[in-house]
């Protein structure tokens, strides 16, 4: 035996997205007699890129008749994801723009209901209800608002799932702390966007309301 052979239960060689499969690490004088296309793995402290001519001229002085081909691990990656990098950082962009419509839209829905309701608000403080109850009474509203908006967009993001199934990498697109995090997030952004209204609601003026009786 030329050396220590080595086996990988799960290389993805293949790419990212291939599955992973069963490698056999072997000392290339060990190879069947007929295998012509075979890969040499490098290990290297320093640059990879730096000991490639090196390499080369080495590879030429012991098989002069082979092409070799050097690829970084880090160019391996890339060439796996390349085709998908483009299709995540348009998602990237339209998720961005759809997270800024759906704060202008509670804030916009918000400010139209205070707006709407100012006569009853106004009634309200001055049947004796305090700033923060008005307060409160607002950003109730807006969170039944966003949790009905969390429940169908959650139901339509598991609906279409198995769309992004083929474009992920060690993640599920059912994973659940994926669509926490995401509602979370969503949660918080709503309640910045609630804040002006409501804060606008606590200032109604109860005379106005009382002379408008």
């Amino acid at each position: 035996m030329a050396g220590s052979p080595t086996v990988d239960p799960g290389a993805r060689d293949g790419g990212l997205d291939a599955e992973p499969r069963p490698t056999f690490y072997a000392d290339y004088r060990q190879r069947p007699f007929m295998t012509f296309d075979f890969t040499l793995v490098l290990h290297t402290s320093v640059e990879p890129t730096s000991v490639v001519a090196d390499a080369r001229r080495v590879i030429s002085e012991l098989a002069p008749e082979a092409p070799p081909r050097f690829r970084t691990v880090t160019e391996v990656v890339s060439g796996s994801t390349a085709g998908r990098r483009f299709t995540f950082a348009l998602t990237g962009f339209f998720a961005t723009a759809a997270m800024l419509l759906a704060v202008l839209g509670v804030y916009g829905v918000l400010s139209y209901l205070v707006a709407q309701r100012s006569h009853e608000l106004g009634i309200r403080m001055a049947l004796g209800a305090r700033p923060f109850h008005v307060y409160r009474l607002v950003l109730g509203e807006a969170f039944w608002l966003v949790g009905l908006g969390l429940v169908l967009g959650v139901a339509a993001a598991l609906a279409m799932a198995r769309v992004l199934d083929g474009m992920l990498f060690g993640v599920t697109s059912t994973d659940g702390l994926t669509y926490v995090t995401v509602a979370l997030g969503l949660a918080l952004a709503a309640l910045a966007a609630s804040q002006l209204p409501a804060i606008r609601a606590t200032h109604a003026d109860p005379m106005r309301a009382l002379r408008a009786e």
